[in-house]
C-alpha cells in the first residue's frame, strides 16, 4: 500500500511539474515574442535612414538572441510535445488492452447467460439445488451475473468513450507537434537570413575603425564623467549629514525608502513604457570591433522616437546635469540606492523635486541620422554599480 501512494504522489507530482514547466515556457515565449516585435519596430525605424550604424547591429543582435531563445524555447514546447505524445500512445495501449480483455470477460458471461437464458432453465437451476442453503446461493450468484454484466457494459462504454477522447487528443497533439516543428524551421530560417545582414552590416562599418574608436572614447569619457558626478554626490551627501557613509547619514524615512526598493528587486517598473535592452552591465563586447570590451556601468535601451523618461521607484531628484555629447542625465536618490536616468533632451524635474514611480522625467534623445530613442540606466548602492536588469519586472 505504501509503494502504491508513493508511486502515486511521484506520479502527480511529475504531472504537475509537466504542467507549470510548460505554463513557464509560454510565459517566456510570449515576453521573447514582445522583446522580437520590439527590436523588429525599431529596424523598421532605421531602415527608413538607409545607412548602416552600430546601433542597427546592436537591435539586430537583440532581435538575434530573442530569436535564439525563442527557438530553444520551441524546442523545448517539442520536447515536451514529444513526452505528452509519448504519454498518451501508453495510455491508448492499455486502454485497447484493457478493452480486449473486458470484451473478452463479457462473452464469458454472455456464454453463461445464454446456456441458463429461458425463465424455466434458470428454474430448474434454482430447484436442482441440493438445500435451500444452496438455493439462496444460486439465486445470489444469478443476481451477481446480472450486476455484473450490466457493470461491464458499463465499464466498457467508459473506456471506449475514454479511448475516443484520448485518440482525438492524440491527433491534436501530432497536429501541435507538426506545427511547432514548422514555426521552428521558420525562426531558423529567419535567423539565418538575420545573421547574414549583420554579419554584411559588420564588415562595412569596420572598415571605418578610426571613427568608431573614437566614439568609443567619447562614450567612455562620458561613462567616466557621469561616475564621477554620482560619486560626488554620495561624498556630499554623507559629509552633510555628517556619516561615515551613505547609508549611515539617511534619515529614518529615507532608510525606509531604501529598504522598499530593495524589497521590490525584480519588480520595479521599466524607465520606458515600451522598449527593448540593446546593450547589458558589465565588460560587454563590442558589436563591430572584434576582440575589444568595452565597460558598461548601466543598460541601454532603445526604444521608438519621443519615448518618454520615467522614474522606476519613489525618490528624490538629487540634480539634473548636462553632459558634452551625452544631452542631460537626471540622478535620483531612493535611500542609499541611486537610479541615472542619461541621454534626455529635457528634463521636466529638478533638484529638490520628489518624485513618484512611473513620474515622466523627461524626453529621450533620438538620433536623427538613426530615428530611435536610446536611454543608458543605471543603479547604484552607495559606491556599488549594480546591474538594472536585475531590478526590473521581467
Amino acid at each position: 500500500m505504501m509503494r502504491l501512494l508513493v508511486f502515486i504522489a511521484i506520479l502527480l507530482g511529475t504531472v504537475n511539474m509537466a504542467a507549470q514547466d510548460k505554463v513557464a515556457l509560454e510565459k517566456r515565449k510570449e515576453s521573447t515574442l514582445k522583446e522580437l516585435e520590439i527590436a523588429r519596430e525599431l529596424l523598421d525605424k532605421t531602415r527608413d535612414k538607409k545607412q548602416n550604424t552600430i546601433h542597427r547591429v546592436t537591435l539586430l543582435n537583440r532581435g538575434i538572441n530573442s530569436r535564439e531563445q525563442l527557438i530553444r524555447n520551441i524546442i523545448r514546447e517539442i520536447d515536451l510535445m514529444d513526452k505528452g505524445i509519448d504519454d498518451l500512445e501508453d495510455e491508448i495501449r492499455k486502454l485497447e488492452r484493457d478493452i480486449r480483455k473486458g470484451k473478452e470477460e463479457y462473452a464469458h458471461i454472455l456464454y453463461s447467460v445464454f446456456k441458463n437464458h429461458t425463465d424455466e432453465e434458470k428454474m430448474m437451476y434454482l430447484l436442482a439445488s441440493k438445500d435451500i442453503n444452496e438455493f439462496y446461493q444460486r439465486i445470489k450468484y444469478m443476481k451477481y451475473l446480472k450486476d455484473y454484466r450490466e457493470r461491464k457494459v458499463e465499464e466498457l462504454e467508459k473506456m471506449m468513450e475514454r479511448l475516443a477522447t484520448r485518440s482525438q487528443e492524440l491527433i491534436e497533439a501530432r497536429n501541435q507537434q507538426a506545427a511547432l516543428l514548422e514555426e521552428k524551421e521558420r525562426e531558423n530560417n529567419e535567423l539565418l537570413k538575420e545573421r547574414s545582414q549583420r554579419n554584411s552590416m559588420i564588415r562595412q562599418l569596420a572598415r571605418d575603425e578610426q571613427r568608431i574608436r573614437k566614439e568609443i572614447e567619447k562614450k567612455d569619457r562620458i561613462r567616466k564623467e557621469l561616475e564621477d558626478r554620482i560619486r560626488k554626490i554620495i561624498e556630499e551627501e554623507t559629509r552633510k549629514n555628517a556619516g561615515n557613509t551613505l547609508l549611515s547619514s539617511l534619515t529614518p524615512e529615507q532608510r525606509l525608502v531604501g529598504n522598499s526598493f530593495l524589497q521590490n528587486k525584480g519588480r520595479l517598473p521599466w524607465p520606458v513604457e515600451r522598449g527593448v535592452i540593446t546593450t547589458k552591465y558589465g565588460l560587454v563586447d563590442h558589436p563591430v570591433l572584434d576582440g575589444v570590451k568595452i565597460p558598461s556601468n548601466g543598460i541601454d535601451i532603445s526604444a521608438p522616437p519621443g519615448t518618454k523618461a520615467r522614474a522606476i521607484f519613489d525618490g528624490e531628484v538629487t540634480g539634473v546635469y548636462a553632459i558634452l555629447g551625452a544631452n542631460y542625465a537626471v540622478i535620483m536618490m531612493h535611500g542609499e540606492y541611486i537610479t541615472v536616468y542619461q541621454n534626455l533632451v529635457d528634463s521636466m524635474v529638478k533638484a529638490g523635486d520628489k518624485v513618484s514611480a512611473k513620474q515622466i522625467l523627461g524626453t529621450i534623445h533620438s538620433d536623427p541620422g538613426e530615428n530611435i530613442a536610446v536611454m543608458t540606466l543605471q543603479v547604484w548602492k552607495s559606491k556599488e554599480i549594480l546591474d538594472p536588469e536585475h531590478w526590473l519586472s521581467k
